[in-house]
């Protein structure tokens, strides 16, 4: 029993990592929602509901996501996701 408890907390202590691939990044951004809002001000869409998000070998489930793009391009500038 003491094994079990050393090895999980040496498991806790040790930093997880995520794994993606190196042209993740080059890859496009799929993403299903339950709904989604647009705010043209801010370049921004909310997605919200069961939200999933898929880029190359990255996969992200999650309760709200936030989209924000730059003005000029359209490209993506910044994801947040979060879980309620």
């Amino acid at each position: 029993m003491k094994l079990s408890h050393l090895s999980l907390g040496i498991c806790l202590l040790l930093p997880i990592s995520a794994m993606a691939l190196s042209t993740d990044s080059e890859q496009p951004v799929y993403i299903d929602s339950d709904s989604q809002l647009l705010d043209m001000k801010s370049n921004q869409v909310t997605f919200e509901g069961d939200v999933k998000l898929k880029q190359g070998s990255i996969n992200i489930n999650a309760d709200k996501v936030i989209v924000t793009r730059e003005a000029v391009t359209g490209t993506i500038q910044i994801i947040e996701a979060s879980a309620i």
